[in-house]
């Protein structure tokens, strides 16, 4: 009776940790996801804070021209992601 008992534990013990670890991998997947669009904003600003000629760097709307290109790329990796299936 009590190696029945104690089969039934692992075998639900055991079941738990695999719902667990189901949801720890979502969790993973999820903030992998959301760092990697995150990480985009601070490139972009990091090449025009450079002291580096870049092209349209001395434009008056250069700074609206750097938040387009971090949009652009910001929604061209959103897409990519869910396009060739890496959430799923």
């Amino acid at each position: 009776m009590a190696q029945m008992a104690s089969t039934l534990a692992q075998r639900v013990s055991s079941a738990y940790n695999k719902v667990l670890d189901s949801r720890l991998n979502e969790t993973m997947r999820f903030l992998t996801v959301y760092s990697i669009i995150l990480s985009i904003p601070p490139i972009v600003s990091g090449f025009y804070g450079e002291n580096v000629k870049l092209p349209l760097a001395d434009a008056s709307w250069s700074w609206q021209f750097t938040i387009i290109i971090t949009l652009v790329l910001i929604v061209l990796s959103i897409w990519f992601i869910f396009n060739k299936h890496f959430w799923k």
